[in-house]
């Protein structure tokens, strides 16, 4: 049949949108790019600008992303805001091949450096000190910062000039032992530090130790009836240490420590609520500190009371969530963060004779979740960006050979981050995953988490918030009949227990109370397994709950502390891991427990996984850096362990951290699901704003 003209241009027509469609399939990012351009240079809305170039980032075109991210890292420097700074150091670092997208982030680079060497004093500049932990303080001069040297938990000294580390006691601790946190004395002196020893129960106190060479350390403040206790600050003649005291009752407290006589003084006592950010005013005379005063919200207000604890007034309260970032050098503002405009904004807030004469001024718009450090005698502002970097990652695995056959890939870009503990459902059809919701930088030993149910056949996620709070205490596991989870937590009064979450409603049973970290399932879901201490012989335990009739068995005393357990498939074994990295296995019935695996090189977390046949374990853990070691490998690895014995097979994934939050083998044997850290940039920033503070006024009235 001879074809009609309408059929003809029918043809046409179909041939067209099938190349347009191929071209617009081609140009689709590239659509975006533009589109997220218009929202930047057009509309002025910068935040939207940045969520779409995020998202072209993470696309394959890697011409596109480098594109993408300078274009982001713009409008961050449009905003003020030091995560400039960072995406044009990862454009250097990761994208090589992009010739001229790298020329342009070292030209942007030098350029903010430049801006942060000559800019006038009446222009506000932040600078990047550099990748330290967020543990510590600034000296008065700002020259040094207090930290910790975690190859081996030892208190250390930042040089901010040279960049270099020293340590000051010279301890091989970690991981058994370790800095939490520290102070630098007004001077530079002395360094106070909160010390943990893992291995005793309460397991910190406070100590101090002089910055000079050869100095030893000497315990100012240990308790029995203190569980934590974070040094937080030094009086301004450095005779006392202003410290935050969490008790075993859970209450908490405001108190100073002499540096002479080791004296405490409370100053104020709270319930379970954690009072944060606690810093003495210049003249010593008064202690400002943020609190949620609502036991049903996280929000929190700021207040000021007097360094002998004989009164108090409230500073700034507003429904919003505002913490204590600081007291300027002049002694009448207080610095803080406040999320009251929808993003978090640091503030100064003047204060006369105990009131408030003016509401509030904005400084920064934007800095983020940023944890203050301090501030120096020239009124520069120290603080530290915690890059959360935790992730959980789906990959194919050879059970015979430990052998990678696809790369591993996210589970999920939602909460990118923050996700961590990954467990599959005894059938196979769903993985649980914890994800950290940080409310604020309070300095309290406490996040939000929320429980995520990742369904295999669809790839959605749905979530059920949780009120539970502790990072190393969050561990979910699925029942053997999968209709719950299990899991060690605190509730928002800070009691430890074990928990039970309802995998449809999410809602949340308190099994028992017990102060532990690990738990697991027996297999016929009648029984819990559980870590907890001796206090006799002060040593820790494996203990089994039966949950219908409450009973308590100790099966096993134990040599060091757990960082997981697994009870095997058939029910019959239980698996355990120390921190460091040794394996031990033993009858759920109890008995005898015999080791299947041990390095010298151990360090930090682990995470254990049974193999769907029980025949052998999935073993990851860190390995300890040598204080000569230089290399950029991920000191963190990866077993299969029979239980027969031989030698263990390295399963082939090379990540930061490898599974050392969580390690998940599906039902098939062959998915594996596993915790890692996301590979660019430094897991900790530290910078300092200056020049920010505006002309202070003189409000005597004179």
């Amino acid at each position: 049949m001879k074809p009609t003209a309408t059929r003809i241009a029918a043809l046409m027509l179909g041939v067209s949108l099938v190349l347009t469609g191929g071209v617009m399939a081609q140009q689709e990012p590239e659509v975006a790019l533009r589109a997220a351009m218009e929202l930047e240079t057009i509309n002025g809305d910068l935040r939207a600008a940045i969520e779409q170039y995020q998202k072209i980032a993470q696309g394959s075109d890697r011409a596109l992303a480098a594109k993408a991210l300078i274009r982001m890292a713009g409008c961050y420097q449009k905003l003020g805001d030091a995560e400039a700074h960072r995406i044009y150091e990862q454009v250097v670092r990761e994208y090589a091949d992009q010739g001229e997208m790298v020329a342009e982030a070292r030209a942007r680079l030098a350029a903010l450096q430049q801006t942060a060497t000559v800019t006038p004093a009446s222009a506000m500049v932040t600078r990047r000190i550099g990748p330290v932990d967020l543990t510590g303080s600034p000296s008065g001069d700002g020259r040094y910062l207090s930290t910790t040297d975690y190859r081996t938990g030892d208190v250390a000294v930042f040089n901010v000039a040279t960049g270099q580390i020293r340590a000051l006691t010279g301890v091989q601790a970690f991981p058994n032992e370790s800095v939490v946190n520290s102070v630098m004395s007004p001077s530079g002196d002395e360094v106070a530090y909160t010390w943990a020893d893992y291995t005793k129960q309460p397991s910190h106190d406070l100590r101090v130790i002089a910055t000079a060479d050869g100095a030893k350390p000497r315990i100012l403040f240990s308790n029995d009836d203190v569980e934590w206790i974070r040094a937080s600050d030094w009086s301004p003649d450095g005779r006392q240490v202003l410290v935050l005291l969490t008790k075993i009752d859970r209450t908490n407290q405001i108190a100073v420590i002499s540096v002479a006589d080791r004296s405490l003084k409370v100053l104020k006592t709270f319930d379970w609520r954690y009072p944060a950010n606690a810093r003495f005013s210049p003249d010593g005379q008064s202690i400002v500190y943020d609190f949620a005063p609502d036991e049903d919200s996280l929000a929190r207000d700021i207040f000021v009371l007097a360094a002998d604890g004989s009164r108090e007034v409230p500073l700034v309260e507003h429904p919003a969530d505002d913490s204590v970032l600081g007291w300027t050098p002049d002694g009448q503002h207080v610095l803080f963060a406040s999320d009251r405009r929808g993003s978090r904004d640091a503030w100064l807030i003047r204060i006369a004779d105990g009131k408030v004469p003016h509401a509030p001024e904005l400084i920064k718009s934007g800095v983020g979740n940023i944890q203050p450090l301090g501030l120096t005698r020239n009124g520069s502002f120290y603080y530290g960006i915690s890059a959360s970097r935790d992730d959980v990652y789906l990959a194919a695995l050879d059970p015979a050979t430990g052998e990678v056959r696809e790369p591993a890939k996210k589970i999920s870009r939602r909460f990118e981050g923050n996700n961590t503990w990954p467990d599959w459902s005894p059938d196979g059809r769903y993985l649980a995953y914890a994800s950290r919701r940080d409310g604020n930088s309070s300095g309290a030993p406490a996040s939000s988490w929320s429980l995520l149910i990742h369904a295999l056949e669809t790839g959605q996620d749905r979530e059920l918030p949780l009120s539970l709070t502790n990072l190393y205490l969050l561990q979910p596991r699925w029942s053997p009949d999968g209709r719950s989870l299990l899991t060690p937590g605190v509730d928002r009064k800070g009691r430890k227990g074990v928990y039970r979450i309802d995998a449809q409603s999410g809602d949340i049973t308190r099994m028992f109370l017990a102060d532990t970290n690990v738990t697991a399932w027996s297999g016929d879901g009648k029984a819990v397994f559980y870590q907890d201490m001796d206090e006799e012989r002060a040593t820790w335990r494996i203990m089994k709950r039966e949950l219908e009739t409450g009973r308590d068995t100790e099966l096993l005393p134990l040599d060091g502390f757990l960082r997981d357990m697994a009870t095997s498939p058939d029910g019959r074994l239980l698996a355990f891991c120390f921190t460091g990295g040794r394996l031990k296995v033993m009858p759920t019935s109890g008995g005898n427990a015999r080791t299947l695996y041990f390095t010298e090189r151990r360090s930090g977390a682990c995470s254990i996984a049974w193999m769907p046949d029980g025949s052998q374990l999935l073993l990851s853990h860190g390995i300890r850096r040598r204080t000569d070691d230089t290399s950029t490998t991920p000191h963190s690895v990866m077993w299969l362990i029979s239980l027969e014995g031989g030698e263990p097979q390295k399963v082939g994934l090379e990540m930061n951290r490898l599974g050392q939050r969580g390690v998940s083998i599906h039902p098939d044997g062959r998915r594996l699901a596993f915790h890692a850290l996301l590979p660019q940039g430094p897991r900790f920033e530290v910078w300092v704003m200056e020049n920010f503070l505006p002309e202070l006024e003189d409000h005597s009235g004179r």
